[in-house]
């Protein structure tokens, strides 16, 4: 455990501060936190300089749930001693539960600086730029405290992580089984690594890693709810009805895990269910536009090619950007014979995507057909 710097070996010059302390210590210990607070703060009535007693006082109140008394016990440790580099990563802690991030990445930032040879002092830092969903920043302070340590487990997992999140999908799943070497008992490198696998189109990889995390953390819904996403798209649909429907029971209101039992109950012909699953899941997100894709699908499948439309209609809306749904637009619009329109979603689509309609024949041939009616 580290401790705050200091000339002595006693934690006090005066022996009745030092008393106090040492009482607290015990009651600390015995995680009595109202008692061990008291004495800390009757040191520090005695002897207002004792770093010890402001630096666990801090700490204890931090066990106590007392973040913001702890943040305010952590400055008064660094008015004393500034380059405590502790006492700064552990400051940044306390923010960071108080989500007041950008403050947690100073004080990460600044221990970093006092301590640049440790590798946990770089990792506290990669985690702060993550927390802010600044990624890239994050991989250089991830990756050295990887070569500062090759053994920190969690080190190669965050950078996984922000891998991940950049759509680097090869490094992220080495990284995640790096850390799965370094520690099996972790579920988080397990449910990555099977992330990974899915967005890399390996299903089957995925399905293995997303059971060993449920093996390890059953009680994750997240996990139990892509295991099923998998087996969706391994099309064995029984199995992942089922998974579907034990991860919400835990969380009924999973929008993600509702528009995926929708879309795999519309694909075992259970059209009128589907639909009202994908309902309930724009209910709960209405600004997502992938749970109105979900929604047009499942109309789509039932050839409701009107309502269709419409879901894929607002997906558009909300996702501008997204070839596949105005892919799912031009085909509804082909459906209902409106064949200029459908040849413009056909056209938008690929104006977004010039690949969208690559190694689909049935769509391309689609596409011409349309594009002679129009």
């Amino acid at each position: 455990m580290a401790r705050a710097p200091r000339e002595t070996d006693l934690p006090s010059a005066n022996p009745q501060a030092a008393s106090c302390y040492e009482v607290a210590m015990e009651c600390a210990g015995r995680k009595d936190w109202p008692a061990a607070i008291h004495a800390f703060r009757e040191a520090i009535k005695i002897d207002p300089n004792c770093v010890d007693a402001h630096y666990d006082l801090a700490r204890t109140l931090v066990a106590a749930g007392r973040q913001d008394e702890a943040v305010a016990a952590f400055d008064v440790v660094l008015e004393l001693v500034p380059q405590f580099a502790e006492a700064h990563a552990e400051r940044g802690f306390v923010l960071a539960r108080l989500n007041r991030r950008e403050e947690a990445l100073a004080a990460y930032r600044r221990a970093e600086e006092l301590q640049p040879e440790s590798p946990l002092m770089a990792y506290n830092l990669g985690c702060g730029l993550a927390a802010l969903g600044r990624h890239e920043e994050s991989l250089g302070p991830f990756r050295k405290a990887i070569d500062l340590d090759p053994t920190l487990a969690t080190a190669h997992a965050n950078y996984g992580a922000a891998l991940g999140s950049l759509g680097r999908w090869e490094e992220a799943a080495v990284a995640h089984r790096r850390a799965i070497a370094l520690d099996a008992s972790d579920p988080r490198p397990h449910r990555n690594l099977a992330v990974a696998l899915l967005e890399l189109g390996r299903p089957g990889e995925a399905e293995v890693s997303f059971r060993e995390a449920m093996m390890l953390a059953p009680a994750d819904c997240d996990v139990v709810l892509r295991l099923a996403g998998a087996l969706t798209e391994l099309k064995r649909y029984e199995e992942a009805v089922t998974f579907f429907r034990k991860g919400l029971a835990d969380d009924p209101r999973n929008y993600e895990g509702l528009a995926g039992l929708g879309g795999c109950l519309s694909l075992q012909g259970c059209h009128e269910e589907a639909i009202a699953v994908c309902a309930q899941a724009v209910s709960l997100a209405p600004e997502v536009a992938e749970t109105h894709f979900s929604l047009a699908a499942a109309y789509s499948n039932a050839k409701r090619h009107e309502a269709a439309a419409k879901a894929f209609s607002e997906a558009i809306r909300l996702k501008p950007e997204w070839a596949q749904a105005h892919l799912g637009k031009a085909e509804e619009l082909k459906d209902l014979g409106r064949f200029e329109e459908s040849l413009a979603s056909f056209r938008s689509a690929l104006a977004l995507d010039p690949a969208s309609m690559d190694g689909d024949p049935v769509l391309r041939q689609m596409y011409d057909d349309v594009a002679g009616r129009a």
